[in-house]
């Protein structure tokens, strides 16, 4: 019973996000992730096309 009253102590004393907050962090991270896919996406294309013109 000890585990569970700090839990929910604990949880009480969280501070969360706001709905704002929220929004701008997952906008970066989306950003981010489309940055990272398209910058492998043109070192894939640049390997595949020197590869081609050694094979």
């Amino acid at each position: 019973m000890k585990f569970i009253k700090s839990v929910f102590k604990t949880m009480k004393e969280t501070t969360w996000l706001t709905g704002k907050e929220t929004r701008k962090y997952t906008s970066v991270v989306v950003l981010f992730s489309v940055a990272f896919i398209a910058f492998f996406a043109v070192v894939d294309w640049g390997i595949q096309t020197l590869l081609k013109l050694f094979v």
